[in-house]
């Protein structure tokens, strides 16, 4: 530079000038830093929907082993005892068992997403468990039934004739609470009413015979008719040999 002559260049070296270079690189450090924060907020929520997703699959899981207990204790039980204890625990069990896990997730999102999974499962199981228990109930009441006829036809071993009518009346209804569970149409029902009844008069002319064979043959006789057919053999051959010769 020659003597005297101040230094000069292209751009205007006021302090307005520099103040403008710091404030651009501030902007761009800025932007940089804004940019990079969003990213590591996109990779936090990518984390969080991860770790409620596994918290839910976990929690699906386990609340599923929880129901199969329950349903394995169900489908040990027969009868009406599997039928009070689906109404008594297994459907209180594992409807608490879904409430449970929903109210330990760790946010409302994990719970969601719980629930959505579960609650389809716990449908299922709810269905599956009605079906079983109808399924022994049904068996419970045919035995129950059947019990009637058995009662009704030992009673009439000892029974008086006036007796009979009643004894002969639960053998009918036996058959009747059978064919409704047993959903047996109405010629079945008919055939096993005509089998009870004869049943029940087999044992009272059998036991009639061993005191009075002339009255249980004279009896038979009159009712016969009302037998179904193998009991009108067997009962025929067996009062006419108890008969007295002539």
């Amino acid at each position: 530079l020659e003597p005297g002559i101040p230094y000069q260049n292209d751009r205007a070296a006021t302090p307005d000038a520099f103040g403008a270079q710091v404030s651009q690189a501030e902007q761009k450090v800025g932007g940089a830093l804004e940019g990079f924060g969003d990213v590591l907020a996109k990779h936090a929520n990518k984390m969080q929907d991860d770790n409620n997703k596994a918290w839910a699959n976990d929690a699906f899981v386990k609340a599923t082993i929880e129901t199969g207990q329950l349903e394995a204790e169900l489908r040990s039980l027969n009868g009406k005892a599997a039928l009070d204890f689906y109404k008594d625990k297994y459907v209180p069990g594992v409807t608490g068992i879904a409430d449970q896990y929903g109210k330990t997730a760790p946010n409302g999102e994990a719970g969601r997403l719980f629930q959505e999974n579960f609650r389809r499962q716990l449908g299922y199981d709810i269905k599956n468990g009605a079906i079983y228990s109808a399924t022994q109930l049904k068996h419970y009441n045919m035995t129950t039934a059947a019990a009637v006829t058995v009662q009704a036809t030992e009673r009439a071993v000892i029974a008086g004739d006036d007796e009979m009518p009643n004894l002969l009346s639960q053998a009918r209804r036996s058959i009747d609470d059978q064919a409704e569970a047993g959903g047996w149409s109405p010629e079945e029902t008919a055939v096993k009413k005509q089998a009870a009844e004869s049943q029940v008069w087999a044992a009272k002319l059998r036991s009639m015979a061993n005191s009075d064979p002339e009255k249980a043959l004279e009896v038979f006789n009159k009712i016969r008719k009302t037998l179904d057919g193998n009991t009108q053999i067997k009962l025929d051959d067996q009062l006419n040999k108890l008969r007295p010769a002539a």
